[in-house]
């Protein structure tokens, strides 16, 4: 492989800085040659090249499949001499990138030093989040390190490149970020006594426990009084954990400041959409935009920072705990502030908002971006554009909040960090984690609806490009619940199960919450691996079992790994922003994934859930229900894909909105319906009144559509209107779905129409057949395939072995024909390559 670093990387004077002897590009140079000595990296950079000077000379005849482009263009303005204007730039910028991907190079785009709203930043970011590119933001990074002036280093150069090479991780090496797989839990030693949390300690090496959680909550612990820390009082406990070879996810405890926080200023809190405040007692009740907040969550994480680094056994670290769990959008005059801003950074000009919004309708025209509101209360509702806006900058202010974090860290250390995010929070998941190393997630799915947990194995594996390791961060070990929710417990055996499918799809972490029970607060009622008096608690001999199931486990997973599925399911944050904001009073985005998702899984289909921006290439059919806004990039992705031979599967509602949730003006479906050739496109809810499909009942909002001669009617309502099509192509086909059937799980109707469009393009239907309610997952080594088989329900399952397989578990061979897996069992069948 070979790193080619191109552009004009030299960095403007800056007085905070001694002039260092080396430019980071050379100093890059030396970092990675110490570092990877088989990797060879070319210093391309020249104080005068602009992007053209690439495109004209031979170094993209000279890029192969393997190597890295990493593009560093130092700030400059219009008055340039070569500057040709911006518009020329992002011209440029676009062209070299299309001829370095032509060649299968991976591309890393670098934003330069300087004023985070210059246009050349803009730019350059807006691009990789179009393109997909990774993106390393340099010109934040060295903000954090003029701001925090006792992270100011004497070599500015050599602190860049050391930067630059932590990003770079993904590229350089091909080595597993975590050589274990770890079983533990979340613990609280900051509310037990040093006895008491000697011996939990103990306790979880005796079942088979690796490693811990802890620190979420902790800050008034670690800083009392303003300004005053103890991190001794950490270190102590890190210290516990060291000696007993007990290795830990230590986090940030920014969700819980302290009272000094928000005593007296009520400025720094969470305000609501009616004129509420949020007050101390709880959690997230202070806002994330506030700057004195960001503030003091950034001088402590400075403080944790330099701690961690003397701890050979913190593995990894969590920034703050589930972002937006309790919490969505606020109102506060910190939020109003930097909402003006964002709308100035997002639209630049007043009258192309007032047209992308169509502010004429009910006179809401603006004339400048400070009149913009924020979406109080009104008689009625906001404009959905205005709406679909605010939730943006709530959720893209949150990811600005997060970035500081991990920049603030990787000052002092190179440890892995991750967020556990969850399913159910307002988040742009895809940007949150391009930041950070890893992905982590919580679930506290119900036995009755396993889809709902495997859901979460299949999106939050593929979340990442480049890095496929990820963690289950919480989940219980029976039962969730607060003092106004019980919960009933799993089945015994449940958790078993959910073990078994966690590890063959590809987790390096089972956590739960948490290990004793809490005797104070509000979530007494959750189940725990002890509890509070130290007895066994809800789910503790499953626990136990599960240990000893990873230890069987465990040799196979480390000679396998997990090989993606051919079938591919497109989720989007954006997608379920446009569902919080137009629900129609009937929809749930995470409902309506995780029922289609789940019907597909339930017959026996293994499905990766995916990003928009996911590389398509190794698919065989994609399936894109629910994306009311198509990008030109996805669009454009998903034609390329049908072009080489792909199927892909459409809505329903797919491309019925544009980015600002308005409708189309050229077609009801916009550029999609234009390609597609769909027209007279109607949509209507039939929630309360039966609207037919060869007798069965479609779902909600459908939509009905005529299309050229050359598609296959598929489904034709009771009227005689259109619901679903389907066109082949010269290689590929396309099929859209108006709508779905009620009850997808015993619908005949979509029963037949999976085993007839979707069933054959699963890769493993050659080996196995499976019909009956089992979950699968494939992995590989050179030499063999294995199948991992879970039984998730509490009866009976069947499947069909088409070649005969060695169960590597039980030591005997499996024949062709059928056979049966009980309720809560599982089995890894061998086949050999």
């Amino acid at each position: 492989m070979t790193i080619f670093l191109v552009g004009s990387e030299k960095i403007s004077d800056d007085s905070l800085y001694k002039e260092a002897p080396l430019t980071w590009a050379e100093a890059l140079k030396e970092t990675i040659k110490t570092s990877n000595p088989e990797v060879i990296v070319e210093n391309r950079t020249h104080s005068n090249h602009v992007l053209e000077s690439y495109l004209n000379n031979s170094l993209i005849d000279q890029l192969s499949e393997n190597d890295v482009v990493i593009i560093y263009f130092k700030r400059f303005d219009e008055k340039e001499i070569d500057f040709k204007g911006w518009y020329h730039y992002e011209s440029q910028l676009k062209t070299t990138i299309a001829a370095i991907k032509e060649k299968e190079a991976s591309l890393v785009l670098v934003s330069s030093i300087g004023d985070h709203y210059s246009p050349q930043n803009q730019i350059i970011k807006k691009i990789s989040q179009e393109e997909a590119l990774y993106f390393i933001n340099l010109q934040e990074y060295d903000h954090f390190l003029t701001s925090y002036k006792e992270a100011l280093v004497t070599d500015r150069n050599q602190e860049i490149a050391r930067y630059i090479h932590m990003r770079l991780r993904p590229f350089l090496s091909k080595q597993a970020l975590f050589d274990k797989y770890y079983y533990g839990a979340c613990m609280y030693p900051e509310l037990w006594s040093e006895e008491v949390v000697k011996a939990d300690i103990q306790h979880m090496k005796k079942i088979g426990m690796n490693y811990a959680r802890i620190g979420e909550f902790i800050w008034s612990s670690l800083e009392p009084e303003e300004g005053v820390y103890n991190l001794s009082f950490l270190e102590q406990i890190v210290s516990w954990y060291q000696e007993e070879e007990i290795d830990l996810v230590l986090c940030i405890p920014t969700p819980t400041p302290p009272i000094w926080m928000t005593a007296n200023h009520p400025e720094r809190c969470i305000h609501n959409k009616d004129g509420s405040v949020m007050s101390h007692g709880s959690r997230q009740h202070a806002c994330t935009n506030n700057d004195y907040y960001r503030k003091k969550a950034y001088q402590l994480t400075r403080e944790i920072s330099k701690l961690i680094k003397k701890y050979d056994n913190v593995i990894g670290i969590q920034l703050d705990n589930e972002f937006k769990c309790h919490v969505d959008m606020c109102y506060c005059p910190s939020c109003h502030e930097k909402w003006r801003d964002w709308l100035k950074d997002e639209y630049n000009d007043i009258n192309q908002l007032n047209v992308k919004w169509g502010t004429r309708i009910w006179s809401e025209e603006y004339l400048s971006f400070e009149q913009v509101p924020m979406p109080l209360a009104t008689p009625f509702l906001h404009n959905s554009s205005l709406m679909n806006a605010f939730r943006r900058f709530t959720a893209e202010s949150l990811n600005a909040f997060s970035n500081g974090l991990c920049h603030i860290l990787r000052m002092e250390t190179a440890v892995p960090i991750t967020h556990n995010t969850a399913m159910g929070f307002n988040l742009l998941n895809e940007d949150l984690f391009h930041e950070l190393d890893y992905v982590g997630f919580d679930t506290y799915a119900p036995a009755a609806n396993h889809p709902a947990y495997t859901v979460n194995l299949d999106l939050w594996r593929n979340l990442k490009k480049n890095v496929n390791e990820f963690m289950l961060l919480e989940t219980s070990t029976s039962h969730a619940g607060h003092i106004e929710n019980y919960i009933s417990p799993h089945p015994k055996r449940y958790l078993v199960t959910e073990i078994f499918a966690g590890f063959a799809a590809g987790l390096k972490a089972f956590t739960y919450w948490h290990f004793r029970g809490h005797r104070y607060g509000v979530e007494q009622p959750h189940s725990s691996v002890l509890t509070a008096w130290g007895e066994p608690g809800s789910g503790y001999d499953d626990v136990v079992e599960s240990g000893q199931l990873i230890e069987k486990m465990r040799p196979y997973l480390e000679e396998t790994v997990n090989k993606q599925a051919t079938i591919g399911f497109i989720y989007s944050d954006d997608a379920k922003r446009h569902f919080n904001i137009e629900s129609g009073g009937l929809y749930n985005y995470r409902g309506l994934v995780t029922d289609y998702y789940g019907s597909l899984v339930r017959k026996g289909l293994s499905v990766e859930v995916i990003q928009e921006s996911a590389d398509l290439s190794e698919f065989k059919l994609i399936i894109v229900p629910f994306i009311r806004h198509v990008s030109k990039e996805l669009l454009e992705n998903l034609q390329t894909f049908i072009n080489k031979g792909g199927k892909v599967i459409f809505g329903p509602m797919t491309g019925d909105r544009n980015e600002e949730l308005a409708l189309h003006d050229n077609n009801g479906l916009g550029d999609l319906g234009e390609w597609l050739g769909l027209s007279q496109l109607l949509q209507f809810s039939v929630h309360h009144q039966p609207y037919l499909v060869n007798d069965e009942s479609l779902d909600r909002l459908v939509t009905v559509f005529e299309t050229p001669s050359d598609w296959e009617r598929l489904w034709v309502a009771e009227d005689s209107r259109l619901v679903a099509a389907k066109k082949e192509e010269e290689k590929g086909s396309i099929i859209y779905l108006g709508a779905l059937p009620q009850a997808l799980n015993e619908s005949s109707l979509w029963d037949t129409f999976v085993q007839k469009e979707i069933h054959p393009f699963d890769r493993d239907q050659s080996i196995i057949t499976i019909t009956d309610d089992l979950v699968k997952y494939r992995r590989e080594s050179d030499t063999y395939i294995q199948l991992y088989l879970v039984n998730m329900t509490q009866e009976n399952r069947v499947y069909d072995l088409n070649v005969a397989a060695w169960d590597v578990l039980a030591n005997k061979e499996v024949g062709v024909g059928r056979h049966t897996l009980e309720s809560y069992d599982y089995q890894i069948l061998q086949i050999e390559k």
